[in-house]
């Protein structure tokens, strides 16, 4: 296995972090008064919906979308559920790459990067 390649997929996925100060609790746009509990109990039910019900979504692109949001679930929350699914999507990804480096989309001859 890869670890190197699936530590990049996931420290890419890492930055949806940016763009959650408000479930964290800090003074954003989202929550400018900084008592964000119910923007964070939001973005935890968002993480085990995503958890129950799109962790094993055979759509590469949109799952990646959906494991963006479990590691910043984890980030935030510290759930070690959210970033364990993450990383098995990972490694989904590593064992459906193709020998050349891409993936293939069930369209034939097309490919993904």
């Amino acid at each position: 296995m890869n670890y190197a390649f699936r530590g990049r997929v996931l420290a890419g996925v890492v930055g949806a972090l940016a763009l959650l100060p408000a479930a964290a609790g800090a003074d954003s746009i989202f929550c400018p008064d900084g008592n964000c509990k119910a923007t964070g109990e939001s973005y935890r039910q968002l993480c085990d919906f995503i958890l129950e019900k799109r962790s094993n979504l055979k759509k590469i692109y949109t799952g990646s979308y959906y494991m963006r949001n479990l590691v910043a679930g984890y980030e935030i929350f510290g759930e070690r559920k959210y970033l364990e699914a993450a990383i098995a999507y990972a490694d989904g990804l590593l064992e459906k790459q193709l020998a050349r480096g891409y993936w293939g989309t069930g369209y034939g001859d097309i490919f993904l990067a």
